[in-house]
């Protein structure tokens, strides 16, 4: 009796490439959202999750974001499901393979090296290992997309999804209003009515701090009675002396005899050098500001000081931080220096959007008073 060959089902044959195409249109729609975190300073996205800062702060080569990468590999491999023939089918089994390999390793590099995982970028990374024996599976079987029916009218309607998947996330993301991390919003609600908030996280041993302060200062000077500063202490532990200064600067916040010392003696802090920031100088430069020397001292071992430090660093956590500075001006994230035109124009326009007025201006001593700041506690 002769041995009928067997073939796989039309229907079953077309599934695979169908699959591939959905799971490159899903992964060219993450990468897009992720674009449009990643080309403006306020996430839009994934705000909300604080490992999102964490692995964008990695997440570059050659300057170019990872995202647009992802965007570009995405539509080739929605193209490539999309093409009939054997040359097609192994183009997409190599590309979708390598793509795999690289998501792997960016899986790794989130779990072991970075400590923080971005929802997003897990979205984008599992597709694309999903995609790579997807790809084989349609080589191996010889699969093309159906050219009528149902998956006809889909194959017909691709090349407009492929481009929507690119580019429409990006495109709604960039049109919409930014948006802080609920943490932050929440310490902003308790600035006045029409004022605008900045939360600055510092460390007073950070060379890019310190090239930050003056920069912030000027830039708020002109409205610093709309403005509300939260200073956020985020002592880095490869700076030596920068937890006994950050110590200093909760405890003046707590004793100072007016609002507006502590800013001061922060702005002082940033003058001293590393060598200077030491409990003996800290508490000569206190009682200059009126601090009392019985109780500053008292106050750098109490470990209510050190439960602060410890709420600032899990507040550091929560919006997402990674490196130094960062602040949130309003509703707008920046991290590193800042450029001081693009720093002025930022606490401008936030400040607008407040309900403040830009065009009212603190003329006089006022204008080069510190603003009004305030050393967070919870």
């Amino acid at each position: 009796m002769p041995h009928e060959a067997t073939e796989t089902p039309p229907s079953r044959a077309g599934a695979v490439p169908a699959i591939a195409l959905v799971a490159a249109l899903v992964g060219a729609a993450a990468s897009s959202a992720l674009l449009a975190d990643y080309t403006r300073r306020a996430a839009v996205y994934c705000a909300e999750d604080g490992g999102c800062a964490k692995v964008r702060a990695w997440a570059t080569m050659s300057g170019i974001p990872f995202p647009a990468i992802g965007v570009g590999a995405f539509a080739a491999l929605a193209v490539l499901a999309l093409l009939p023939g054997k040359k097609a089918r192994v183009a997409h089994a190599i590309v979708a393979s390598l793509g795999a390999t690289i998501a792997l390793v960016l899986i790794g590099l989130q779990a072991f090296f970075i400590h923080a995982f971005c929802t997003y970028c897990l979205v984008v990374d599992v597709v694309a290992v999903a995609l790579g024996p997807l790809a084989v599976v349609r080589a191996w079987q010889g699969s093309d997309l159906a050219a009528g029916g149902i998956a006809g009218r889909f194959r017909r309607a691709a090349p407009a999804l492929v481009v929507l998947s690119a580019v429409g996330p990006v495109g709604f993301g960039l049109a919409r209003p930014p948006r802080a991390p609920t943490v932050i919003r929440e310490l902003e609600a308790t600035a006045p009515q029409k004022s605008l908030a900045i939360v600055v996280f510092t460390d007073f041993e950070c060379p890019y701090c310190r090239a930050l302060h003056p920069k912030l200062e000027a830039a708020i000077a002109p409205y610093r009675d709309q403005i509300r500063v939260f200073r956020i202490d985020k002592p880095l532990r490869m700076h030596p002396h920068a937890r006994d200064a950050a110590r200093a600067h909760v405890c003046v916040g707590r004793l100072a005899p007016q609002a507006d010392v502590a800013e001061r003696f922060a702005h002082r802090l940033f003058e001293t050098e590393d060598s200077a920031l030491n409990t003996v100088n800290l508490t000569r430069v206190a009682e200059e500001f009126g601090v009392p020397r019985a109780g500053f001292s008292a106050c750098l071992l109490d470990a209510a000081t050190e439960q602060t430090l410890a709420d600032h660093a899990a507040l550091f956590t929560k919006a997402g931080g990674f490196g130094l500075p960062l602040l949130f001006v309003g509703r707008v994230r920046i991290e590193g220096d800042a450029d001081n035109a693009d720093l002025a124009r930022t606490i401008r326009d936030e400040l607008v959007a407040a309900g403040g007025d830009a065009t009212k201006r603190a003329g006089g001593d006022a204008a080069k008073r510190n603003p009004t700041t305030v050393v967070w506690t919870p």
